[in-house]
């Protein structure tokens, strides 16, 4: 679940990213667009920051704020065109 939560999200910062938005999404909307409690997408952010993927604003007063980061966004290419991946760039995340 974790890795398809994590998947899910890096998908909604990458369409917001494709909107032109320079702000960041809040974790409030990245909760309601996944259906998954606050606290966990602060978890699975954290995790996403650690490997690289997301980039956190974390003095966004009370909430966290998220971007995507360029390696985020050939992963989320990858997951829709698993076709692509290639040994240098594997699809898939790290265990949690």
């Amino acid at each position: 679940m974790s890795d398809v939560l994590r998947a899910r999200i890096l998908v909604i910062l990458d369409e917001h990213a494709h909107t032109g938005s320079a702000e960041f999404k809040s974790d409030k909307d990245i909760a309601a667009a996944t259906g998954q409690p606050v606290n966990e997408i602060y978890r699975q952010l954290d995790i996403l920051e650690s490997e690289g993927l997301v980039w956190l604003a974390k003095a966004m007063g009370p909430t966290y704020g998220a971007r995507i980061e360029p390696k985020g966004m050939l992963l989320v290419e990858q997951l829709r065109d698993p076709g692509e991946a290639s040994p240098s760039r594997p699809v898939g995340f790290r265990a949690s």
